[in-house]
């Protein structure tokens, strides 16, 4: 009678149950779903970064043509044209303004 219990006990645990495997089969399926979720973040994640970066090089343009921009208003030529248009004239002799207790007036 022992021995037929340990048989029964054992012949239960080693061969692969219904529940076993059906287990098995779920445990697959996580898996292999788990496996998809993140492979479809990497692929949404790369698709953004490709975004950002023809964002930025687009931004980069922009940025050089404004200096470009900047560096033909801040040219001498450029900066005499708008003065005068704005009435300024030519100072041939300059007048310096003489405050007591300042290095300008020690002059």
């Amino acid at each position: 009678m022992i021995a037929a219990q340990r048989m029964s006990s054992s012949a239960r645990v080693l061969p692969f149950t219904a529940r076993g495997r059906l287990l098995l089969f779920i445990a697959g399926i996580g898996m292999v779903l788990w496996y998809l979720v993140v492979a479809n973040a990497v692929v949404a994640m790369s698709y953004r970064v490709s975004e950002g970066s023809a964002q930025q090089t687009e931004i980069l343009r922009h940025i050089e043509a404004l200096r470009g921009n900047i560096a033909s208003a801040s040219s001498p030529e450029r900066v005499e044209e708008r003065a005068r248009a704005l009435g300024f004239e030519e100072v041939n002799k300059p007048v310096y303004l003489a405050i007591p207790g300042t290095s300008v007036a020690r002059r």
